[in-house]
């Protein structure tokens, strides 16, 4: 019984340490395929028109945007978008971001209106936004 105990954790730590692997970096299934795959993010076939924005009683930054599928092929879903406020002197305040849980279709254009995107500081005086994840549906 000691011997096959033995033999376990000899196998065990073998395993561990990599069997001899050189390589001192692991990489999990989902980094191999991203690293080797040539498909392009969603997120790069996706134009943003910020139209507007605004402080809702002070505070609450609301924006109003058009976004753009341009690939001709397939839908996204699930758009996140970032956005940086800045007061006067031009100092970023804030940075805030908002997921539009919607499917947007080969080649067409979704406005969204008056999405809350929360508390914000209330010196903001303008924002810039863009997108920064979205996903092939």
């Amino acid at each position: 019984m000691f011997k096959l105990k033995s033999i376990l954790l000899i196998v065990s730590i073998f395993i561990l340490v990599g069997c001899g692997n050189s390589s001192s970096s692991y990489e999990t299934p989902a980094q191999a395929v991203e690293e080797t795959s040539s498909e392009p993010a969603a997120k790069d076939s996706l134009s943003l028109d910020f139209k507007s924005w605004e402080l809702s009683s002070g505070v609450i930054f609301i924006g109003n945007f058009k976004i753009k599928n341009n690939h001709p092929e397939y839908s996204i879903k699930d758009i996140t978008i970032e956005c940086t406020t800045h007061g006067a002197s031009g100092t970023p305040l804030n940075t805030v971001l908002k997921t539009v849980y919607e499917v947007i279709q080969p080649a067409k254009s979704k406005t969204v209106k008056e999405l809350n995107f929360g508390f914000v500081n209330s010196q903001s005086s303008n924002a810039e936004c863009k997108i920064v994840d979205a996903v092939w549906n």
